[in-house]
């Protein structure tokens, strides 16, 4: 009760990023308010002034201050109670997290980095904002660590457009067997959502991945699809914005072929003709890179074949890590890792339209074209119940109707305007990888808002405590 109080008060940091100090200057301001003759006393305020005084200390290239100052505040929230509260967990706990991840990737510990923002992921994993919040530091890594993969083959469930990222860290990994599974398991969940058009991208990638899985069958066949339907939609009158893209990729698919049927001096002219290749996945290029370069005459060593894997690697950390560098000039962008408290009170207000499964006001009409696909929405005053309130929603209508689970498709754009179908899996529309078990959810999500008869219990515990 103690701790749920503590959540409703205000941050003292200044939210003005005009108004912000910055770098050393702003390490004194908080310094004052945490440690001074008129230190902060009260746990719930002096977390967000912590973790202000970390971005600074980064701002200030004094990233193991920062370190120190992330574990500072998981100490306090810690000795306060306020760590293993679900609420604190998912909103300024991620904060924490993510912070001092941000400080270890600046000081070349990327994977430690990694390891911290998984935490919280692996106990929540049907938490959207939990999901959503994990700053991707694979651009400053050489590769990929299992945490990473297991993180977003869980993410997909939820934001299904991650799954061509998952594909690229599979393929970065040389997994290029998984990665054609997992693509074709994309390309039949879109397929079953009932779209109007075709993905020419979608089966043009997947082409790619399924001939460098040595699948040349069925890379054949989806390089004929993606090529007839994008000619197709153009003759239509409804041709794809990102043709350019798509063409790129067919023309990787061709070099393939090319090298497949042992004309390496071709299709090293047509990889190396380019002198970058925008549209590929870094793993796509350094395989095919390391496979054309190999017993390569020098004068065939040209364009994208210039340079070795292992300097196109470095040259990728170097780069994205400069970037990192440049944005942590700018006086907004390291303060979005601070996340604001949950209002438990706009979880708990939902409790009895979340469970009420008989005359659900958030489950729409069935799709008309798509037999078993719901239209669900989630509009909400708080943007951090929006999903949660769906998913969990989403979860006692599947069990209510003698289901196991359900498979999601959201609106990266509208988080709260989705789609659902119910099922088990083996039936139609029920795809491993997306398929969400709706115990699993139910146990996770009740937490946060909970049924009305648990509310009826936590106001009853509060009452007592207040005595």
């Amino acid at each position: 009760a103690v701790t749920l109080l503590a959540l409703f008060a205000p941050s003292v940091e200044e939210a003005d990023a005009a108004k912000r100090k910055f770098g050393a200057a702003g390490v004194e301001a908080c310094s004052q308010l945490i440690d001074g003759e008129k230190a902060e006393g009260n746990t719930a305020r002096r977390l967000p002034l912590i973790l202000a005084r970390a971005i600074h200390h980064i701002e200030a290239k004094n990233y193991s201050a920062a370190v120190l100052d992330a574990q500072k505040a998981r100490a306090e929230a810690e000795a306060d109670g306020f760590s293993g509260d679900i609420y604190f967990d998912r909103s300024m706990g991620l904060s924490i997290d993510r912070i001092e991840a941000a400080a270890l990737v600046r000081l070349g510990d990327v994977d430690a980095a990694k390891s911290r923002l998984f935490v919280k992921e692996k106990a929540y994993p049907h938490s959207y904002l939990v999901q959503g919040s994990v700053d991707d530091y694979f651009p400053v890594s050489d590769g990929t660590i299992d945490e990473e993969i297991d993180w977003l083959r869980n993410n997909i469930k939820i934001f299904h457009g991650n799954s061509w990222t998952l594909s690229g860290r599979l393929q970065f990994s040389d997994r290029y067997a998984d990665a054609a599974k997992l693509n074709e398991a994309t390309l039949k969940y879109l397929g079953q959502l009932g779209f109007d058009e075709k993905d020419s991208e979608a089966i043009a990638s997947t082409a790619v991945v399924q001939a460098l899985a040595g699948n040349w069958d069925r890379s054949n066949e989806l390089a004929a699809e993606a090529k007839a339907n994008l000619d197709d939609r153009r003759r239509r009158g409804k041709p794809e914005t990102d043709a350019a893209k798509i063409i790129e990729i067919l023309d990787l698919h061709e070099i393939l072929q090319l090298a497949h049927r042992g004309d390496m001096k071709l299709a090293r002219l047509k990889f190396a003709a380019r002198s970058q290749w925008l549209s590929i996945p870094t793993g796509q290029f350094l395989t095919v890179n390391q496979m054309l370069r190999k017993d390569a005459a020098e004068s065939e060593l040209f364009g994208a074949l210039a340079i070795l894997p292992e300097g196109h690697r470095e040259k990728r950390i170097k780069d994205n890590f400069a970037k990192i560098l440049e944005d942590d000039a700018n006086n907004r962008g390291l303060f979005k890792m601070i996340v604001p408290y949950s209002d438990v009170a706009s979880f708990e207000k939902l409790s009895k339209s979340v469970w009420n499964t008989q005359k659900s006001k958030i489950l729409g009409k069935e799709a008309t074209k798509t037999p078993n696909l719901f239209y669900i929405e989630g509009r909400t005053a708080d943007w951090q119940t929006q999903v949660d309130s769906m998913l969990l929603h989403s979860a006692l209508l599947a069990k209510s109707r003698g289901k196991n689970g359900f498979v999601y498709w959201m609106e990266t754009a509208k988080p709260y305007y989705s789609f659902v179908r119910f099922g088990n899996l083996g039936e139609a529309g029920m795809i491993e990888e997306y398929y969400l078990d709706a115990d699993k959810v139910i146990a996770e999500l009740r937490q946060v808002i909970p049924s009305p008869e648990e509310l009826k219990l936590r106001k009853q515990a509060r009452d007592r405590a207040a005595k």
